[in-house]
């Protein structure tokens, strides 16, 4: 495996690759494999961060740690910057702590209770004792606004620009739209939301169209933009399972989209867990052992690696 420092590099990597859903031995594998150099390590385990961060001081990888959602009516911002600070600690008294590039948490807002004072109060004091990177990935839901919907009269889960302040990297998740031709489902789709936003013709006017509108609303203009393709097996809007094509097509997608930003973060797929059989991630797909293996698309992450390994974020 070829050595080199991924940190503040454009990154590529996927959600769940972390040794909390498999064994050391395995995680180690897919490091070793040599296209994937950011990870995402939660701050759920944390033997399991330490062991995954000590393999990537070797191989050169990024992590990113993965934070639970501030919600003010269930903690005060004191106690939860106190379990921060703690596990931070803790990790640098192990000698990993020079792996992680900032914080990362995923769709604060339709989290239940979680408002956009609670993004701004937590990414501040984040902000302010550790100075480092902070990424959130939003819903299409937070991005677009969803206000007068059932679940949200209110409008509490539209995403504010005040709160976004302190937001160093953004990224959104859509996983249904297929940049392959539309099939007749395809077509019946992106005509649906056309019809509210006449930009959306084809399915990569809707991603632009999506990180427009975030990159409009997020104050720091300079934010690295993150992509999320679907790694993964599940129904879409094409009225088809997203299988190895219909991912690889995607990723590549996405990939030609991230690089059309002045700032690129980097790529996070989403799932290398499985949830069950119907939601089926990479440990299955790329797993060595797998006579299914997605041959087509981990060469399309390869590829993609190479082309992105040495971009310095901006």
């Amino acid at each position: 495996m070829e050595k080199y420092d991924a940190k503040n590099k454009v990154g590529i990597g996927v959600y769940n690759l972390d040794p909390r859903w498999m064994s050391f031995e395995d995680f180690d594998w897919y490091v070793d494999q040599g296209y994937i150099n950011t990870f995402i390590l939660n701050m759920d385990g944390f033997g399991t961060t330490v062991g995954a961060a000590e393999k990537l001081q070797q191989s050169g990888g990024q992590a990113w740690l993965g934070c639970p959602v501030f919600v003010s009516k269930r903690e005060s911002l004191s106690d939860y910057m106190g379990r921060l600070v703690n596990y931070t600690k803790r990790l640098n008294e192990r000698g990993v702590w020079d792996r992680f590039i900032g914080f990362n948490f995923d769709e604060p807002l339709i989290q239940r209770d979680c408002t956009n004072d609670d993004l701004l109060a937590v990414t501040k004091a984040m902000h302010e004792e550790f100075g480092m990177r902070i990424y959130p990935v939003f819903s299409t839901q937070e991005v677009l606004g969803q206000k007068g919907n059932w679940n949200d009269p209110d409008g509490t889960l539209i995403l504010e620009s005040y709160a976004t302040e302190y937001l160093t990297d953004i990224g959104f998740d859509s996983y249904g739209y297929d940049f392959r031709p539309p099939t007749e489902a395809m077509a019946k789709k992106l005509a649906s939301v056309s019809e509210k936003y006449p930009q959306v013709t084809d399915t990569a006017s809707y991603y632009r169209f999506i990180f427009d509108t975030l990159k409009g609303i997020v104050a720091n203009k300079e934010a690295n933009v993150w992509v999320t393709p679907s790694m993964y097996y599940s129904y879409t809007w094409a009225g088809c399972y997203s299988d190895e094509d219909y991912n690889t097509a995607h990723l590549k997608g996405l990939f030609d989209i991230l690089m059309e930003q002045e700032h690129p973060g980097g790529i996070m797929g989403y799932t290398f867990k499985s949830w069950g059989r119907k939601e089926r991630g990479l440990d299955f797909y790329l797993n060595p052992r797998n006579p299914e293996r997605w041959t087509k698309f981990e060469a399309a992450m390869r590829e993609i690696h190479d082309k992105i390994k040495n971009i310095e974020i901006k």
